[in-house]
This record gives C-alpha cells, sequence and structure tokens, in this order.
C-alpha cells in the first residue's frame, strides 16, 4: 500500500521521502503508476519465460520482448516526467501494447507458444492497457482541474487590480469648481450666467 500523503507543493511518504511538483507541471506519482510500473515488470517476466521455447533465430522473439522492454521502461521513466510528458508517453506504451498483442496472436496462430500462454499474456496486456488508459484519463482531468483553478485565480486577481480606486480630489475637480483659496474640499457652485 501506498503511504504518500498529498499537499498543494509536493508528496511526502511515511518513509519521509519528499516529491516535489509544480501545481501544472507535475502531477505526484499516484499509486495508479506504481501499479503499471509493477504490472509491467510481470508481464515483461512472463512474456520472457513464455518466449524462451521459441528459436532464437527467430526475428519475433526478440522483437517482442524489445517492445516489452520498451513498455516497461516507458512507464518507469514517465513516473519522473510532467504531466504533459507522462500523457504523451502513455499514448505511445498503448500502441506498443496492441504491437505486443498483435505479436503474441502471430506466436500463437504460428504455434510458436502455447494457445493458453498467448491468451493469458494478451488479456493482462490488453488489461495493462486499460490501466493506463484510465491512468492518462485521471492526469488530463487532474491537469484539467488545475488549469481551471490557476483561470480562476488568475480572473480574480485581475478583478482585484482592475478595481476602482477610491475617489480623488482630482476626480471632484473635474465634476465641480473648486475655490482655489479654499483649502480643496470645499466645493463652490460655478457662477449662475447674466440673463
Amino acid at each position: 500500500m501506498d503511504n504518500t500523503h498529498h499537499n498543494g507543493h509536493g508528496a511526502t511518504s511515511d518513509k519521509g521521502q519528499h516529491h516535489t511538483t509544480s501545481a501544472i507541471e507535475n502531477i505526484p506519482v499516484s499509486r495508479g503508476v506504481s501499479f503499471l510500473i509493477r504490472k509491467a515488470e510481470k508481464l515483461t517476466t512472463a512474456l520472457y519465460m513464455v518466449t524462451d521455447i521459441m528459436s532464437d533465430r527467430d526475428p519475433m522473439k526478440w522483437k517482442v520482448r524489445e517492445i516489452a522492454v520498451d513498455v516497461l521502461s516507458d512507464i518507469t521513466v514517465s513516473a519522473h516526467s510532467t504531466s504533459a510528458e507522462r500523457m504523451s508517453v502513455f499514448r505511445s506504451v498503448m500502441r506498443k501494447v496492441e504491437r505486443v498483442v498483435s505479436f503474441l496472436e502471430i506466436a500463437e496462430t504460428a504455434q510458436m507458444m502455447s494457445e493458453m500462454n498467448s491468451t493469458i499474456l494478451r488479456k493482462e496486456y490488453l488489461g495493462l492497457k486499460d490501466a493506463i488508459e484510465a491512468e492518462w484519463h485521471h492526469i488530463y482531468d487532474d491537469s484539467k482541474r488545475i488549469l481551471a483553478r490557476a483561470v480562476v485565480s488568475a480572473g480574480e486577481a485581475k478583478d482585484t487590480l482592475e478595481a476602482p480606486a477610491s475617489t480623488t480630489l482630482a476626480d471632484t475637480s473635474a465634476r465641480e469648481e473648486v475655490d482655489p483659496i479654499d483649502d480643496g474640499l470645499t466645493p463652490v457652485m460655478p457662477p449662475t450666467p447674466a440673463p
């Protein structure tokens, strides 16, 4: 279980580790990303075990392993990226997962691996893809909320700056004549024109 406490400036775990974040650039690594990393690690290990029986001369063995390692690597690196970078990486990872699933289907059809192994791995990789997509939407929604709060705060600051200042003597003199001998505070009525 992830014991991370979030505050407005970052996250601190129970072990005292602190992860700094800025409001819009970085969203703290959530349990979702940690889960994705663990799931990708397990799937990569399983894929290596299942493809171990494939011939070393078969390029598919090495290509599917390479893509699986890329998936794991990309997810791991994304944990320390900005939210925008993480979303971009997740889109790329979802395409890579689809390639792994496609290779697994081909391997099964070509009888390079058992139907059971292929089915289990495909199901788990598609589950990983769904989890990545859910995390992508989570980051997107968080970013929208942060941006909306920033826009509201900026609007409130702008309204405060544009609020009319209190009326000054100069504002008053533009509307009324002021006796130059007086202290300038008592308005003098303009002379009435002669008939």
